[in-house]
């Protein structure tokens, strides 16, 4: 277990072996020297707007990070095949396998990282960690798997047409608004939703999931105009969700202020012809859940991004889900290309069913160094994108 606190003047970290043996270190590393490494490393991983150049991932940036905070307790992590980790501040808005451990000889080779030597999940901070350590000795969810995606945004429209964005990114361009203390979550624009670029892509990602997992097409996939708000509360009202062991989203994060009148996290469903009928399924809705899943899997843009509040580690929707029953999460930190978003996420749950001891963190480690491996996704951009927030374990 390491824990990471980065305060006005320095940052202290602590490592604590399972043998009980704590580690101590303290790093002149300040927090706004931190968010500086921070923003700098994440400017060359989100692909979003970057166009067809994709530019060079900063390793100067990222082993600075690791040089400061992490190398230091080296004697404590070595051989270690899993890495708790709880961070907070500008630290959670990247996930801490794309640190490199040492610097390339050359340039325009790739470091070497630390997912390459540990399994990493990520934690808040250690009593969350404890409390959803308690949560996976209750009895595991009976049925397999459930998943929405590529939602209806615009009602008008019969098909979905390929968002026009950079290597077919999902990425939501919102403009941030200042909210007016009356307005009401419900309150959405048709116009406004119906041009959220669609995200086709995403049908393909839950059928695959679904055949892997050995699901049942049609009742266990809500596609196109199903995948409501709707659908989901009804779910949770006959205890569906309780039953199943992965839940899957695959469509967009909102923060609040990324659409007109949105005070709260939220992922976007499909549109109803009701105008009663919200179709955005807020951190309000994730509360009321009832849910016992291994996994969450909210495989849409910045789930796990910075909320405004530095102070906390994961998004509103990470921890509503956590809230609501959630084991783990697995989240992205930055607006993801399609293909290599599908892979990581097919092969993530391809080698854990395949194995019954596997951790779950250790799946999505082997996912990432088999896409790191193709030539077209040697970046951290497209293999790294991913992180497995809460309990790591089978």
């Amino acid at each position: 277990f390491v824990q990471i606190v980065s305060l006005n003047d320095s940052s202290f970290v602590w490592a604590i072996e399972s043998n009980k043996q704590i580690h101590f270190h303290a790093s002149d590393l300040n927090e706004r020297q931190l968010h500086d490494l921070v923003s700098g490393v994440r400017q060359t991983l989100d692909v979003a707007g970057m166009g067809k150049r994709i530019p060079r991932f900063d390793q100067a940036k990222a082993f600075a990070i690791y040089q400061a905070l992490l190398k230091p307790i080296e004697a404590a992590t070595r051989g270690k095949k899993h890495l708790v980790i709880a961070t907070s501040g500008p630290l959670a808005q990247i996930p801490l396998g794309v640190l490199p451990k040492a610097l390339a000889t050359i340039p325009t080779e790739a470091p070497h990282w630390i997912i390459q030597d540990h399994a990493i999940s990520h934690v808040p901070a250690a009593s969350g960690w404890l409390a959803i350590k308690k949560m996976a000795a209750r009895p595991t969810a009976p049925e397999s798997f459930l998943a929405w995606g590529d939602p209806l945004f615009d009602l008008k429209s019969s098909t979905l047409a390929a968002a026009d964005t950079p290597f077919g990114t999902r990425t939501l361009n919102a403009q941030r608004v200042r909210q007016a203390s009356n307005t009401l979550d419900s309150d959405v624009d048709a116009l406004t939703y119906s041009k959220i670029p669609p995200l086709p892509e995403t049908r393909d990602e839950v059928m695959s999931l679904a055949k892997i997992l050995q699901a049942n097409l049609e009742k266990d996939l809500f596609l196109g105009a199903r995948p409501t708000r709707q659908s989901v509360l009804e779910a949770n009202k006959l205890n569906t969700l309780l039953q199943k062991k992965v839940l899957v989203f695959a469509t967009h994060g909102l923060l609040a202020g990324d659409l007109p009148n949105l005070s709260q996290p939220a992922l976007a469903m499909a549109a109803t012809a009701s105008d009663k009928d919200s179709p955005l399924l807020t951190l309000e809705d994730v509360l009321g859940l009832n849910i016992n899943a291994d996994w969450v899997v909210l495989s849409a843009c910045n789930t796990a991004g910075a909320d405004g509040r530095a102070e906390e580690a994961l998004s509103g929707l990470a921890r509503g889900f956590f809230y609501a029953g959630g084991r783990s999460l697995l989240v992205t930190h930055w607006s993801v290309e399609s293909e290599s978003a599908m892979l990581l996420t097919t092969k993530t749950f391809e080698v854990y069913n395949r194995d019954a001891g596997l951790r779950r963190s250790e799946a999505v480690r082997q996912a990432m160094l088999e896409v790191m491996k193709m030539p077209a996704y040697q970046h951290p951009a497209f293999w790294a994108p991913y992180a497995l927030v809460g309990e790591g374990g089978r």
